[in-house]
């Protein structure tokens, strides 16, 4: 793996992916159509939301090879252009302004491992006064999810007992369906939604995935995350960004090297005293 010093140089993500953009204003998206969003029961799949996969893919497999954390994926534009177009798709749908949350995630889960386990995104009713979620989880496949593989599973609101009573409960598994996704599709859910990666056959291919959070702005959830800062991204705060999500979410992946959890650690201490 590369050295942390190497890490935290623009050049380095430059000569690793030729061609990627790793600094300055994101990429404007191109929009998806309106009625690609339905959210029945609580989720929706958005067919070809990342039509890009293809190079997601080949991002993530030069990481794998390189023995570099799958985070570092989103220091580049590309894997943000997704994500930017589905809070755009949720502003025109719900009819108010949505945006990414300081939140995110890579995975590569091979035959016989599995995902995270069975969690909501969101522990409190994020159902809004107009009947759309404020919250949602968006999960976008970069590889081909047969039945076999980790598949992503999700309990309906109508199957789900504790739903919206009791949000801690996290047992109501006997009414989950898997979602069926290609290269490019996006699950998407209200993020009360009970959800987990599946444990994939030995046999089954590699499923190779990220994430995002999508909240309406201004809401309390958008101010406890924290927003993504998508409209001006220097290399430094992308950089920031990754350390923030190791930091949140390292617990999950026993795979991450400790060098880079202490990096992460102590990147996130310094942002906090330097805001004071």
């Amino acid at each position: 793996m590369l050295s942390i010093a190497d890490l935290e140089r623009r050049e380095t993500w430059e000569r690793l992916w030729p061609g990627a953009k790793v600094d300055g204003p994101l990429t404007a998206p191109r929009p998806l159509p309106t009625e690609a969003l339905e959210i029945r029961d609580g989720f929706a799949i958005v067919a070809a939301a990342a039509p890009d996969a293809a190079l997601l893919r080949r991002r993530i497999e030069t990481l794998h090879a390189a023995g570099i954390p799958l985070l570092f994926g989103y220091l580049d534009d590309a894997f943000w252009t997704p994500g930017l177009a589905l809070a755009q798709l949720c502003t025109t749908r719900f009819r108010r302004p949505f945006v990414l949350l300081d939140d995110g995630w890579a995975f590569r889960v091979e035959g016989g491992a599995a995902g995270w386990p069975a969690h909501r995104g969101i522990g409190e009713e994020v159902l809004g006064d107009d009947g759309a979620p404020s919250v949602l989880n968006t999960w976008i496949a970069l590889s081909d999810v047969p039945e076999n593989a980790s598949r992503m599973w999700v309990v309906p609101f109508s199957k789900d007992p504790a739903y919206p009573a009791n949000l801690k409960d996290v047992s109501a598994e006997a009414g989950a369906v898997s979602l069926p996704t290609g290269p490019g599709d996006a699950a998407i859910w209200n993020a009360n939604l009970l959800h987990w990666g599946g444990r994939a056959e030995a046999a089954a291919p590699v499923r190779v995935s990220y994430t995002f959070t999508i909240a309406a702005e201004g809401s309390a959830f958008a101010r406890t995350f924290g927003v993504a800062p998508v409209n001006h991204f220097p290399f430094r705060a992308r950089l920031d960004f990754v350390a923030r999500q190791f930091a949140r979410y390292a617990s999950h992946d026993e795979t991450i090297p400790s060098r880079v959890l202490d990096w992460a650690r102590a990147t996130v201490s310094l942002a906090k005293l330097s805001s004071r």
